[in-house]
């Protein structure tokens, strides 16, 4: 069984997921930064289409257009797509991932609504179902529950029927209501965008639920570290899992919440230990990411043996810091040199089990003749250090640095039972933490300005 913990502010939600005690997956979204995420669901204008390209240009109320392929477009037809869509068209587009560097969001007009059990996709009507439920009779059977309700009793899916869905792996063994009821929340949701008129309009953007929906499994708990956290999965949960557990952290819950906090911090540092005491090294280019693994303190890491030794621990720690650290594009490991052919194949064998239980990592080539070896993981939006961090140097960008003294200011305040604080911080972190905001995250607060005082280093006091 594992544990999902939550912590939102106005600012931030950060959440992971722990297995065992440990840090499996990370999640930091900024709150209100004016990036469209991946899942959002906006009411777009087409503001050019690109013959040669076969795509358009959408505006959607972002500092950059979004970018919306032919084969993205909806309905489906193989005719060009400057005889499907008309510059000033008002359409229903979802962010297939965030904007990228200098690239506008990736756009679709198959929007999928996600739920718990099944993915709602309206502009589509296929039935599909997870891969992962292997039994064929429990796939017939899920498939009968949905056929039926659009109208086709001998088990296939009518194309003139209600919209289609995907059946997640949760799904699997669930009761014909609740599979229904979630299917009409679903499309009844789907009902209410599509009544949308206010053009460049973010319709749909909340990452809570879409984080729950990949991370929730049978048995999993879910911790909220603070009130916000808890009213926000409250309302999701009770629609779409209602046996899950839920509880707010209390004293006794102090480890969980600093393993979030260390998780967040080791994953924006470049440099990470190993128990052996070698190291990894972690770099982020616009380019591509660079991991070095270097044996530091380690011993034995020179001969062949001890090579493939340090090798398979850095294997284990390679694969996790990619998932908390959102890294995706092109990935180039130098691992301790190892000649012997067989120690390669066994490191790349296990390198290549590790990663298959995350489906962001496609190919993983071998090694190449200078003993590199690259792979490539899909790229769904900003790393979190390029959510986080400035650009041209590792300091915390204003909106992470507010989130940062939110935070502390919760922690200082339950110590002193509510009485009022005082904040001292930059400028550009104090202009987002106005009166309205504070009180919105239950501080007793008054902020001042200090442009000495390092983003990282909020100085908080008794008022």
């Amino acid at each position: 069984m594992a544990q999902i913990l939550l912590e939102m502010n106005p600012l931030e939600l950060r959440a992971a997921r722990l297995e065992g005690g440990r840090v499996v997956d990370l999640q930091v979204v900024p709150a209100g930064d004016g990036q469209p995420q991946e899942g959002d669901v906006f009411l777009g204008r087409v503001r050019r289409v690109d013959s040669d390209l076969q795509a358009a240009f959408v505006e959607i109320g972002a500092a950059r257009d979004g970018y919306l392929d032919a084969s993205d477009a909806r309905p489906r037809s193989r005719r060009p797509l400057q005889r499907r869509l008309q510059e000033g068209q008002a359409i229903l587009v979802q962010a297939r991932h965030g904007a990228l560097a200098d690239k506008g969001a990736g756009l679709t007009m198959a929007v999928q609504l996600p739920g718990h059990r099944l993915v709602l996709t309206p502009t589509d009507s296929d039935l599909t179902v997870s891969r992962r439920i292997a039994d064929a009779a429990e796939r017939q059977r899920l498939r009968g529950v949905l056929a039926r309700e659009a109208g086709d009793p001998d088990g296939g899916y009518a194309a003139q029927g209600p919209a289609g869905c995907i059946l997640r792996t949760a799904a699997a063994g669930a009761a014909p209501a609740a599979l229904l009821d979630e299917y009409d929340r679903l499309r009844r949701a789907w009902q209410r965008l599509q009544a949308a008129t206010e053009v460049g309009r973010l319709l749909a953007a909340d990452p809570l639920p879409a984080l729950l929906r990949d991370w929730l499994q049978p048995g999993d708990a879910v911790l909220a570290l603070d009130g916000t956290a808890l009213a926000a999965a409250r309302g999701w949960l009770q629609d779409f899992a209602p046996d899950t557990g839920l509880r707010l952290a209390g004293p006794a819950d102090a480890d969980a919440s600093e393993a979030l906090e260390e998780a967040v911090q080791q994953a924006l540092e470049p440099l990470l230990p190993l128990a052996s005491g070698a190291r990894l090294s972690i770099v982020e280019t616009p380019a591509l990411t660079a991991i070095d693994l270097d044996s530091g303190s380690a011993r034995g890491g020179a001969s062949g043996s001890g090579a493939l030794r340090l090798n398979l621990e850095a294997v284990t720690e390679i694969a996790r810091q990619l998932r908390l650290r959102a890294i995706g594009g092109l990935v180039v490991i130098d691992f301790l040199r190892m000649r012997d052919p067989r120690h390669q194949a066994e490191m790349l064998a296990a390198l290549r089990d590790t990663l298959a239980a995350d489906p962001e990592v496609g190919q993983v080539l071998p090694f190449s003749p200078l003993g590199l070896v690259e792979l490539v993981r899909r790229r769904r939006g900003p790393s979190l250090a390029e959510r986080l961090l400035e650009p041209a140097a590792p300091v915390l960008r204003p909106a992470a640095a507010a989130a940062l003294a939110l935070r502390r200011l919760r922690a200082e305040q339950a110590a002193v039972q509510g009485r009022p604080l005082t904040l001292a911080c930059p400028p550009d972190v104090a202009r987002l933490l106005p009166p309205d905001r504070l009180a919105a995250a239950g501080v007793n607060a008054t902020v001042t300005v200090d442009p000495a005082i390092p983003r990282h280093a909020p100085g908080i006091v008794p008022a």
